[in-house]
């Protein structure tokens, strides 16, 4: 009886992983998942299930992809040599139909990320440009609203003294030189709009807050449903998966980061075009060995709180996309 095959289909179904992750199952543990047959589709024996989802279990673990190859030959899977279609070319001049679908679809990828590239730094560029524009708006606004406080501070003076070019007391005078000082202490910005004036204090401005710098190396988890900690591959800290998040969101346009502190808890603040804002809550926990832990607790999605279903949901997706950029 001929042995049932598989597709990538087939695994990532009964894995329940996409595609793209089966793929890079093979692209990180070359040999150690068995090809049947290189037609269209590839075909995999049914032990490649097997390998697999060892493969899966490890990254859920969290583990390296060399602790993961350690992990395979321990349970007995040994890699087995690359047939000719699937390493370089045998003999010079000579290449295999896949290794050139291969060739053609990283140089793909190389072009759209330059392309992302370049648009990024349009964008930059822009941006650049209307920060220029704002601040010459500020600087102008600040000029016209010292003119106004000299105004304001002479007519003070002359109230003070009963008109404006005769002298007053010195008290009189010392009062309203002290007055003036305290106005130009503070920079007062005036934006003229279809309702009025709106004035602006730019002063003593408080600087925003950020978590330490302990709190973002730490590797980022979530609880399972057995209160298991689950990590991300490599265990990733906060702070390279909160330059993930950012970097996947520009994707589809601007994004506006920002962190606040609530109660012991850190969120992250994602303001993205077209007035949508996700919010990521991480809380330190402490596993059973003493390792710190940021732990993914909360997720909002204008206004649309997630479960712990839908948090685990949003994690595993997280982690396959990780997978894929690896």
């Amino acid at each position: 009886m001929t042995e049932k095959t598989l597709t990538h289909k087939d695994l990532g179904d009964a894995l329940d992983v996409s595609v793209t992750t089966i793929k890079s199952y093979r692209r990180k543990f070359p040999g150690f998942i068995p090809v049947a047959g290189y037609g269209k589709p590839i075909r995999f024996p049914a032990r490649a299930l097997a390998v697999c989802s060892k493969i899966r279990e490890c990254f859920v673990q969290g583990l390296s992809v060399t602790e993961t190859e350690k992990r395979l030959v321990q349970a007995g899977f040994q890699p087995e040599g690359e047939t000719p279609a699937t390493s370089a070319p045998a003999a010079k001049g000579h290449f295999s139909q896949e290794y050139l679908e291969k060739f053609f679809k990283t140089a793909g990828q190389m072009m759209q990320g330059m392309a992302q590239l370049a648009t990024a730094q349009a964008r930059s560029e822009q941006r650049l440009s209307r920060l220029e524009k704002a601040l010459q708006g500020l600087l102008e606004a600040e000029a016209g609203s010292q003119a106004l406080l000299g105004e304001l501070a002479a007519g003070f003076r002359g109230h003070k003294s009963g008109t404006p070019d005769q002298p007053g007391s010195e008290t009189q005078a010392r009062t309203a030189d002290s007055t003036e000082k305290r106005l130009r202490s503070k920079k007062i910005i005036n934006v003229h709009g279809k309702d009025g004036v709106d004035s602006y204090t730019l002063a003593n401005e408080p600087e925003p807050e950020s978590p330490s710098k302990d709190f973002l190396a730490m590797p980022v988890a979530i609880r399972s449903e057995q209160g298991d900690f689950l990590g991300l591959p490599g265990r990733l800290s906060l702070a390279d998966f909160t330059a993930f998040l950012i970097r996947n969101e520009s994707r589809s346009g601007s994004v506006l980061f920002t962190w606040e502190k609530r109660d012991d808890s850190w969120f992250q603040v994602l303001r993205l075009s077209g007035g949508n804002r996700h919010e990521l809550g991480f809380a330190r926990q402490t596993t059973g060995r003493g390792v710190d832990l940021a732990v993914l607790m909360h997720l909002d999605r204008n206004g649309s709180i997630a479960d712990h279903a839908e948090l685990l949901e949003f994690f595993r997706q997280a982690k396959d996309m990780l997978h894929t950029e690896a």
